[in-house]
């Protein structure tokens, strides 16, 4: 078991890596959409990323499953959390991006690498070595300075930095696989935003 520990963290750091390159080319494409209300953008996004999802859910066979889900209070009352958390994420940035305060959200998903941290430290009794505790008080000083640059407080960034780390607590303690997961979630809001394009059409 010892020898999958350090695969696992090795993939996990590069996923993570790969994730958050992918995210910092996101304002080129959003910024591409410039004439579009963000609130469209945001609703747009639930509502394509549902449909994506149910159609990768139904070509790996798992519609069964995802069924499962909606017997299960606690999985259902989890998962409307992370939806609401993921939502809401996704729409400070797409709103943070057409007020041209990409700094401020990049400076939030620097935050929320600390604040999943923490929060596995206090909430999943994770331990972090001191070489690790060192690297977080750095990367928390640095972090600190340049909040203080901003010359006032990075509510983008927070709202960003706390609705991305608690979705990820959230989903961590949920025992749903990821695609089914986010297929459940956007799932949850799809006859919303399809009512809203609906209406706006």
């Amino acid at each position: 078991m010892r020898s999958k520990e350090p695969q696992n963290e090795t993939a996990g750091i590069l996923f993570a890596a790969a994730a958050y390159v992918l995210w910092g080319l996101f304002p080129l494409y959003w910024r591409l959409l410039d004439r579009v209300p963000p609130m469209e953008i945001a609703v747009h996004r639930i509502l394509w990323c549902a449909l994506f999802a149910g159609a990768v859910t139904l070509a790996r066979g798992r519609m069964r499953r995802v069924r499962r889900i909606v017997a299960r209070r606690r999985l259902v009352a989890a998962l409307t959390v992370s939806s609401l958390l993921i939502s809401t994420n996704w729409t400070i940035y797409i709103f943070s991006i057409s007020l041209h305060q990409v700094l401020e959200a990049a400076l939030g998903y620097f935050i929320n690498p600390l604040l999943s941290i923490l929060l596995g430290v206090f909430f999943l009794k994770e331990r972090l070595s001191r070489l690790r505790l060192a690297a977080v008080v750095l990367a928390g000083a640095g972090l600190a300075l340049k909040a203080v640059a901003l010359g006032h407080v990075p509510l983008i960034a927070l709202g960003l930095a706390v609705t991305f780390g608690l979705y990820g607590l959230v989903r961590k303690l949920t025992p749903v696989d990821p695609i089914d997961g986010l297929f459940f979630e956007t799932g949850l809001l799809f006859p919303l935003v399809a009512a809203v394009v609906l209406f706006w059409a």
